[in-house]
Formats: C-alpha cells, structure tokens, sequence
C-alpha cells in the first residue's frame, strides 16, 4: 500500500457487528488453509468524540467565548447529523457536509493466508480489492453504489486501506467539506476542496475480527477533532483579495488555499487516524 498511515490523536473506529442471524454464504473449502467466505457490508464516516451531554456545556462555552484567541474547542455532534468545531483562533465552524471519492477498498488478508482463498474480489501480493469509484457520504455512511455485501475469507484483519482516484478531474480533488463560520458580521459559508493524494490507512495492531459465521458491519470512522488545529479560518473568510466564490460560499482550494490552510487541513486529516475496536451483537 503507498497510503499514508497516521497515529495522531483523533478517533478512527473499525466498528465489526457481528449479527445475530446468518447470511447466505459462498463457501471457500472445508479443508486447511480454506476458510469459509465471510459477508461484509463496508461504510466510512466521521465521527466526534463528545458525547451529547457534554456537546450541549461545550457548545455554550464556544459560543461566549466566540471571537477571542483561544484553543481549538472539542468536537460535537449535533441532533441534525452536522459537527461544530472550532479553529485555532476559537472561531466557530459548523460542518455541513463530509464527502470523500475512493477509488478502491483494499484488505491486507491475514497472515497465513493468500490470494487463493479469496473468492469473487481482485487480490493481488495477498491484498483483495473491492474497486470503484464509490462517493462515500461521511455524515451518513452511505457509499453510491452501495457496498453490500462483499465476501472476504475468515480471520483477523490489521490494515485496511481507502485509495483515492488516479487522474482525477476537478483539479485532483476527491474531499469536500462544507460549512459555515460565525464570523463577528454573521454566518460565513465556506467549501473546502482538497486532494489527499495517497488515500488513508486504517491499520489496528490487535487486529479486527472477521466471521463466517454472522454479517459483518465494518465501519471505518473518521474523527473530525483535530483537523482545524494550527489554522485560522476566519482570517481566510475575511481576507477577500482574490476570493472565489460559488453559490454565496467561499472555496478554499488546495493544498494552496489561504497561504497554505488547505495543506495543513489535509496534513491533519491524513494524521489523524488510529484505530480502536468494537463488536455490536444486536439484530441485523
């Protein structure tokens, strides 16, 4: 894989539920070095790490303290599925839409096992890919075309990894995150569209369970805390001297956008992957 791994701070969740009830199943052979095919049903979101009673006396804190030079605030989720975070100067940034274009899904297969037992995926140097290109939404989860189900050989899983599209047009970006700003004249909107260029790995040392024997639900969350830190948005909104904007909102673009903001957004966002994991027994 040529993706860059991050070890930064931020929350990225493997989420495996493993169902109660079975689904139908493409054996891979009964005998050693053969095991069965499991069902797996792939999203990939963002994700906060404040819990809703929290959010609501975090929130309040921002909002007094709006306009002064303060700390990057913590992460909220909000009831209408939008994130309110913060930049470093304390600005207030309210995230209205997550979307990232993926060229390929890749599965590192675990040791002991190759490319002969995999069935209906592309597998190369023990590697199997579900290949697209998918729109993968981050604020619901849900991928166009849907990835449900795809079949993987059974076994515990380390490093998987989303690959962006080669030779992409809109000028190479394949991650677009809107918002808006509370600026001191009102609310900014804002649209930032960046290239993260060699995908994101998701990698977990323990490793992450895979089972014939129920549907897998894996979820690759992405944590959005961290990844307005060392940037001053609101400079970038209130600096119009060469400003594009589309559809009443100002775009940031590249890596280039506001002397630099873009790279350091994107650099935050590539590091800000760790991996932790969870099992969710509940019905299907």
């Amino acid at each position: 894989m040529t993706r860059i791994a991050g070890m930064g701070s931020a929350a990225v969740a493997v989420l495996i539920g493993l169902a109660a009830c079975a689904f139908d199943r493409i054996s891979g052979g009964t005998g050693a070095g053969n095991p069965p095919q499991a069902d797996v049903a792939l999203s990939f979101q963002a994700s906060s790490s404040v819990t809703p009673a929290i959010a609501a006396e975090a929130l309040a804190r921002a909002s007094a303290a709006s306009f002064a030079h303060a700390a990057q605030g913590p992460t909220v989720r909000n009831p209408d599925g939008t994130f309110s975070v913060a930049d470093s100067s304390g600005t207030p940034l309210k995230l209205t839409a997550i979307s990232v274009k993926v060229g390929r899904i890749d599965f590192k297969l675990p040791v002991g096992l190759t490319c002969a037992q995999v069935v209906g995926l592309p597998c190369v140097d023990d590697e199997a890919s579900v290949k697209g290109p998918y729109a993968m939404d981050l604020m619901s989860g849900q991928a166009v075309p849907s990835i449900n189900f795809i079949k993987l050989p059974e076994g515990l899983y380390h490093d998987f990894g989303l690959e962006v599209p080669q030779g992409a047009t809109d000028t190479g970006t394949n991650m677009f995150i809107r918002g808006e700003a509370e600026l001191p004249g009102g609310k900014s909107p804002f649209e930032l569209r960046l290239d993260l260029r060699d995908g994101v790995d998701f990698l977990d040392s323990a490793g992450v369970p895979i089972s014939a024997d129920a549907i897998n639900r894996l979820v690759l969350s992405l944590g959005v805390d961290g990844w307005f830190a060392g940037v001053d948005v609101r400079r970038c909104l209130e600096d119009t001297s060469g400003a594009v904007v589309e559809s009443g909102a100002r775009i940031l673009l590249g890596d280039t956008a506001c002397g630099g903001t873009g790279l350091r957004i994107r650099r935050n966002i590539e590091a800000s992957t760790d991996v932790e994991n969870n099992e969710d027994a509940g019905n299907p």
